[in-house]
């Protein structure tokens, strides 16, 4: 009876290991390898931040154009993210004023116009909401 448990505790050790093999094999063959062309994106910049670093012009919006969008606040949640320009409640992807709402932050928005990126920023009396 002792011989018939040592053969199973042997087999169970063997099956342990070759399971372990078999992993090691398995995360090696299907790992993918990363290439130097691969863009990796700042994890401590906002994607709006992201944007003022490319060579893509970003224009702050002011002078005539701060008059006609206004930033009033933001809010986000994990499913959408809204924006209150010019006293209405717009989401990403909508249309203001022309302007096409392309990124919702904290505290700054992301426009285009006619090709032209143009970034709203909340004043600092007005507050922006995170949930």
């Amino acid at each position: 009876m002792s011989k018939i448990k040592y053969l199973k505790s042997k087999i169970k050790i063997y099956l342990i290991y070759v399971l372990n093999i078999f992993l090691l094999l398995s995360f090696s063959i299907f790992a993918e390898e990363s290439t130097t062309d691969e863009v990796v994106r700042n994890p401590f910049l906002s994607p709006i931040e992201e944007l003022l670093k490319e060579d893509a012009p970003v224009k702050e919006m002011g002078g005539d154009e701060g008059e006609i969008l206004l930033l009033s606040g933001t809010l986000r949640t994990e499913s959408r993210s809204v924006a209150i320009i010019n006293n209405a409640i717009v989401r990403e992807g909508e249309m203001i004023s022309g302007f096409k709402v392309e990124l919702i932050e904290r505290k700054s928005v992301l426009v285009s116009k006619d090709g032209e990126r143009y970034i709203l920023r909340m004043s600092s009396g007005e507050q922006g909401e995170e949930q």
